[in-house]
């Protein structure tokens, strides 16, 4: 038997710098992490907090500097798998707009990963 793929939306494999906070971005965060599979109705991230249960609901901030400077996207996520390793999460509903910019940003660190590739190689 195999498992189907699940999700509806395009996964992008960046590594993007991630804050995740409990209740609100003026505490400090639970952890900091990268974030390598995000789409835009969810994500993967690695479990630092083993206290998160599903159903926690979390905030983030996604960092990210490109060429033309530091870019940040805020997002409030739920946690719908986990396992020692891992956390599932899925975005509270974006809007049209809000999922706009999400991919606007997404694509933003897309291209700065590429450049410090480049950068990196020459």
């Amino acid at each position: 038997m195999s498992l189907q793929e699940q999700r509806q939306q395009h996964r992008y494999t960046i590594g993007i710098h991630t804050e995740v906070y409990r209740k609100s971005y003026n505490e400090e965060p639970i952890f900091t992490c990268k974030v390598r599979n995000i789409g835009l109705e969810g994500l993967k991230l690695p479990n630092k907090d083993l206290t998160l249960r599903i159903g926690s609901r979390l905030h983030l901030l996604l960092v990210t500097s490109g060429v033309k400077g530091r870019e940040e996207f805020r997002m409030d996520a739920k946690v719908v798998w986990k396992t020692a390793k891992d956390l599932g999460l899925s975005l509270y509903p974006l809007s049209s707009d809000e999922q706009s910019a999400l991919n606007k940003f997404l694509f933003i660190a897309k291209v700065a990963l590429r450049s410090r590739e480049r950068a990196r190689l020459s």
